[in-house]
């Protein structure tokens, strides 16, 4: 059987020993990069609905107080060090370039 998307290249190996697929490994790196935050993205869009649901049906918040929310100086500070923490997870990749 022909498979059509077969280009008849297989992967080859970087430095890094890490397959390449793209013509670039700066191309494969950013594949992982923006595969990664898909992901991420879409667990915590959907854990975030899940929950805004289920405060909203127990009469504990409404979406709007959800809106207008403003953290403390020190949840600022919490989420600019889970931010930085994110961020670094998310770009590690670009290091074996």
């Amino acid at each position: 059987m022909v498979d059509d998307n077969d280009t008849g290249k297989t992967p080859t190996s970087t430095a890094t020993d890490e397959p390449q697929f793209l013509p670039h490994p700066l191309l494969d790196r950013l594949l992982d990069i923006s595969t990664a935050l898909g992901a991420e993205l879409w667990a915590e869009r959907e854990r975030r609905m899940t929950l805004e649901r289920l405060l909203e049906a127990r009469g504990i918040i409404s979406a709007a107080d959800i809106e207008q929310y403003r953290p403390t100086e020190n949840e600022a500070a919490m989420r600019r060090a889970g931010r930085d923490e994110f961020v670094r997870r998310i770009f590690e990749g670009l290091k074996t370039l």
